[in-house]
């Protein structure tokens, strides 16, 4: 057993090569095409995951384009290319092979695709010929354009961009001595929120939107107001989406002076392509994005909610007329949260993403108001299992998506309206599942010992599972705290199952695609009692008689690191856990982090108005209680749950004199996923540090 993570590559590797097929048998083994003993997943096996995403089917609903992410090892990075594939699964071809190329989009004749890509150093939007492959550059911006969408009649194109604007001066700068080298000068912010997790410090400047002509390449600023086109705190997060005529774009933006704070109070607006100006058509507290306009130019679809204040309010699917007025929600009796809307293309109903019970669907909404009905199920990033996915829609009303299941590490899928089960039209990972035997996942419900309430989990087990022995058992928890797991593949936790540990992974009270009741039942005092919902699956595994009781361990990242420090205040049946990049401290994390606006839905104010309720709610009150060894992890460059957070963690455990190691990722921002190596090293120092604390093991 070790934590080092030099000697688990050497094993990885050693179990790699013991698996692959030898070019002479001895005698009396199996025959030569007999298949190859597979090991479980290890977590080298980072090195040769890929992922299909943001997969787009053609307007006539003949071919799909896709991005296939493929980990190039010597460089340390995932890249992106262009695949496509025909609508009845043959043909699956690379159109593109840039560094990283990535958002596709079909020309509305559906001869070209236009993307973004960084194969000349910088991020710009490039065509792609269907036909020839001819591949010809659009842009040259000098800020990453973002949301880039065709017009109807594919002559241009919109995107957001930022504008910059000058850094804050203060202080004017003294000139070095000739052939002197000074270190880099002082940096001024004025705003609150200077700093982006994934992005690091923020340019000074706003979003602003965009029109590219194909023909000329040339670009034309249309909007010039001092806030974010696009959304409230963003970086051009929003995606413009044009009238039939080609006469008017549609995006959300938040004017307001406060919109660091109130950053979710976004509007629809409508911006004039000839003159940009922009109007604002609607006005209420909340959110308002996602704007589409309808075939016909007569309807907007948009998702949002009326504010107030909760920890988790539903995106409802509301259309108004493409004047503003009329405005009415499509659906005000579903209780799932609505979002990505996309018109079918005789404009009679809408199709959305949504999640219910841990699985994300594809659903239709008729205009006229009719019931919600499925169009296609197990949506999934083929990553993790997190809820996730993103579609497109044709004109005959298929709809592509990305697909994962616990036992399907990621695919191009299709499914229509009547359709029981995605049609697979590629299967991603076939050199992993060549070499790895995965855990078999399970789900199951089980009554929570807080109020009886079910409680929906899955169990994921060792390959070559034996019910007849007992194995370690491995609690993992999510993050958010406002998202849900499901039974999508998850590397991380396949490699805990591939190491002989049971895996058991839970939606408790807060998690999203059960409602807006049960994720507000951690309204206002989240961190509480979701921890006795985790118990009681943990026991609800235990009572199956599989479980070795002396060898429970406890796993979380963000809001799922919170409750791991929490949990393990509580009680000291785990033998090791780790706390993956948590907030440890409310009142410091507040405004450290880059989502400061939580003080007004998590909590009932800022921290000196409410220091009790900030320190009730922090791990750091109850670290007196921890006495489980605990290793902290996180990534050097995550500005979501900072740094410091870990250090009070560590610090404070090591001070009362608690086993505990801290682990920093350099580079890494929120979930350590940035760089391939890093992930692997994640999954290697987690696996680790519970062998290490393994009964007989030796640290």
């Amino acid at each position: 057993m070790c934590l080092s993570f030099a000697s688990m590559a050497c094993a990885v590797d050693a179990a790699a090569q013991s698996a692959a097929p030898q070019n002479a048998a001895p005698q009396n083994a199996a025959p030569q095409n007999a298949a190859p003993p597979r090991r479980g997943v290890v977590p080298r096996d980072a090195l040769l995951h890929e992922l299909a995403s943001d997969v787009q089917i053609a307007p006539d609903g003949r071919q799909v384009v896709y991005v296939r992410q493929t980990v190039d090892s010597l460089r340390d990075r995932r890249t992106g290319a262009l695949w496509l594939v025909k609508a009845d699964g043959t043909g699956n071809r690379a159109l593109t092979t840039g560094a990283n190329d990535v958002a596709p989009r079909w020309s509305p004749d559906g001869t070209r695709i236009l993307f973004r890509s960084d194969r000349d150093s910088t991020s710009q939007l490039w065509v792609v010929e269907v036909a020839s492959g001819a591949v010809k550059r659009m842009s040259t911006v000098p800020r990453p354009p973002g949301g880039a969408t065709w017009s109807p009649d594919g002559r241009q194109i919109a995107y957001t961009a930022l504008v910059p604007e000058a850094m804050v001066s203060i202080a004017s700068q003294v000139a070095p001595p000739a052939g002197a080298t000074w270190a880099a000068p002082a940096r001024a912010f004025d705003r609150l929120t200077y700093q982006q997790d994934g992005v690091g410090e923020l340019e000074r400047g706003w979003s602003q939107l965009f029109v590219l002509d194909v023909a000329s390449g040339v670009a034309r600023q249309l909007t010039r107001g001092a806030y974010h086109m696009g959304g409230g705190g963003g970086r051009g997060s929003g995606v413009p989406s044009w009238s039939p005529d080609g006469r008017t774009i549609y995006i959300s933006a938040n004017p307001r002076a406060d919109f660091e704070i109130e950053s979710g109070d976004t509007e629809v607006y409508a911006v004039d392509v000839a003159s940009g100006a922009a109007r604002a058509l609607t006005d209420r507290r909340g959110p308002d994005n996602r704007p589409t306009a309808s075939p016909n130019g007569e309807w907007i679809a948009f998702t949002g909610f009326d504010e107030r204040h909760l920890g988790y309010q539903r995106q409802q699917l509301y259309v108004m007329r493409a004047d503003g007025t009329q405005r009415r929600s499509l659906t005000p009796t579903v209780d799932r949260g609505m979002a990505n809307p996309q018109w079918a293309a005789d404009g009679r109903g809408v199709y959305v993403e949504y999640d219910s019970e841990g699985e994300t669907l594809v659903g239709y909404v008729p205009l006229d108001g009719g019931a919600l009905r499925v169009v296609a199920r197990q949506l999934g990033n083929g990553q993790t299992s997190y809820e996730g996915g993103g579609f497109s829609v044709s004109r005959d009303g298929r709809v592509a998506f990305s697909s994962a299941r616990g036992d399907l590490p990621g695919a191009v899928a299709t499914s229509a309206l009547g359709d029981s089960m995605p049609r697979l039209l590629v299967r991603m990972n076939q050199t992993l599942l060549a070499r790895a035997a995965l855990g078999r996942v399970e789900m199951f419900w089980t009554p929570s010992s807080r109020d009886g309430r079910r409680i929906q989990a899955w169990l994921i087990t060792p390959p070559g599972y034996d019910a007849k022995k007992k194995y370690p058992l491995a609690l993992e928890i999510h993050g958010g705290p406002f998202l849900s797991y499901g039974d999508r593949f998850d590397l991380e936790k396949q490699a805990l199952a591939g190491a002989g540990y049971l895996v058991v992974y839970a939606n408790p009270r807060g998690s999203t695609s059960y409602g807006e009741d049960f994720a507000n039942l951690i309204h206002h005092t989240y961190p509480a009692d979701d921890r006795l919902d985790l118990e009681s699956v943990v026991d609800a595994v235990i009572a199956r008689g599989i479980v070795d009781t002396t060898q429970l361990y406890v796993a979380g990242g963000s809001g799922g690191g919170v409750l791991t420090a929490w949990i393990t205040s509580y009680t000291q049946r785990y033998r090791a856990a780790a706390v993956e990049y948590p907030v440890i401290n409310w009142a410091s994390w507040m405004f450290t982090a880059d989502i400061p606006r939580t003080s007004k839905t998590w909590f009932p104010g800022a921290p000196w108005d409410n220091a009790a309720q900030y320190a009730a709610r922090s791990p750091i009150s109850r670290v007196q209680h921890v006495r489980t060894p605990t290793l902290v992890i996180t990534g050097e460059a995550d500005h979501r749950t900072p740094m410091s957070e870990s250090e009070q963690w560590y610090g404070a455990l090591r001070y009362q004199g608690v086993e505990a190691t801290l682990v920093k990722v350099p580079g890494e921002p929120h979930g350590i996923r940035e760089r391939p190596s890093h992930w692997l090293q994640k999954m290697a120092y987690v696996q680790g540090w519970f062998d290490r604390h393994r009964a007989g093991a030796t640290p």
